[in-house]
């Protein structure tokens, strides 16, 4: 049958792979055209518009009677902030409590568990008070996201690290929380779907095992009580994460496969680095969280945007080889080298003595790609706001 040139046009559009591409429920098995899903209010996924659907929305059920403290004025990018303030100062307190005098830890332990609880309602708050005060914003859509591709492998690693993981279940843990983000992230960005996942669950569950620790802290790492729990998170964990990155996986088509299959090698390499002992624990986590704050950041970025994005950057390719050649074809090289003429002058205790310029690599990553990131986002400010 004849068709006019703008029902040519209409149905080429409709076809248009990245911006509105056609999604087939995967538990109902219907196609929605694309008329259909931009029918669908953003961030909900088809399957949950069942009326048979019901999810009680837990954060939501637990952050609205805080709401009315907060103040009318303040604007829902601040408490992104907040939060994201807050989630470092976790890492750096799960990281440090081992080293306290037993009291101390005892309470520190306890801070962790309220640091992690508060920076789930505030992950929760932002939005809830962006949508109360119609204050709502695709600056604060993406800082929202954004940010947290940096907070998902900083909470596993604290939670980790407290809960004396090995080595290949922590690094596997960081990996796969990282991977699923991605793997929504994806689908968001080219299915244009928002699927949400039990964060919040997973959150509060966080800061129960923060209080159990305090409870046991006296007990000696190899105590029968310290390693059951450990192994029932560790492996409960590596158990749960891959089915729910599965959730998403399984709306892949080839290419999405393909950038996939890069970001995981991205992400191996290092935890092979860290397995090898050629990186700590913070090197590794450095490395990780760039690599997650680059990659899926940009999907972000690019799907409020509405630009396609191939889930790749060479800068990282470019930081791991870098990183590799230095650990497995350079001896050691100290830091103290490029200050020989000074060491008379600096006292013994330096603290940089003890660097080499492997060590150091990530740490440059990090800051290099960290302001990629930064400037990505300024020179695209305009463009964001222009949405609104």
């Amino acid at each position: 049958m004849s068709q006019t040139l703008k029902e040519v046009t209409k149905n080429l559009k409709d076809h248009q792979r990245y911006v509105a591409p056609v999604i087939r429920d995967l538990d109902t098995g219907r196609a929605y055209t694309v008329k259909e899903v931009n029918q669908i209010p953003k961030g909900v996924d088809p399957s949950v518009l069942s009326p048979n659907a019901r999810r009680v929305d837990l954060g939501e059920l637990i952050c609205r009677p805080v709401m009315r403290f907060i103040p009318k004025y303040w604007h829902p990018n601040s408490i992104t902030m907040i939060n994201h303030c807050c989630n470092w100062a976790l890492l750096v307190l799960a990281l440090i409590c081992d080293e306290l005098p037993y009291h101390v830890r005892v309470v520190a332990y306890i801070i962790c568990a309220i640091l992690n609880f508060l920076c789930m309602m505030l992950d929760c708050l932002d939005g809830m008070h962006a949508r109360a005060t119609s204050q709502c914003s695709r600056m604060g859509e993406l800082l929202d996201h954004w940010l947290d591709a940096v907070h998902v492998p900083l909470v596993v690693c604290g939670i980790g690290f407290s809960l004396k993981f090995p080595d290949w279940a922590l690094f596997g843990n960081i990996a796969l929380s990282i991977l699923l983000y991605n793997a929504q992230l994806m689908v968001y960005h080219h299915q244009r779907v928002f699927v949400q996942t039990s964060g919040v669950e997973a959150q509060i569950g966080t800061s129960l095992f923060y209080l159990m620790i305090a409870g046991y802290c006296h007990l000696p790492a190899d105590h029968t009580l310290v390693r059951t729990l450990s192994n029932l998170v560790c492996y409960s964990s590596l158990i749960v994460t891959p089915k729910l990155a599965w959730t998403f996986i399984s709306r892949f088509d080839r290419s999405m496969v393909e950038r996939f299959i890069g970001f995981c090698v991205q992400l191996f390499i290092p935890g092979m680095l860290y397995l090898m002992d050629y990186i700590g624990i913070v090197e590794m986590l450095i490395l990780c969280t760039v690599i997650s704050w680059r990659v899926t950041g940009c999907y972000v970025m690019h799907s409020i945007l509405q630009r396609p994005y191939q889930g790749f950057d060479w800068a990282i390719m470019i930081w791991e080889g870098l990183i590799l050649w230095s650990f497995f074809f350079m001896e050691p090289l100290p830091v103290s080298a490029f200050y020989q003429k000074l060491l008379p002058f600096v006292a013994p205790s330096f603290p940089f003595h003890h660097l080499t310029v492997q060590r150091c690599l990530p740490y440059f990553a990090y800051v290099h790609i960290a302001y990629r990131n930064v400037a990505e986002l300024l020179s695209n400010y305009k463009a964001i706001k222009k949405l609104d």
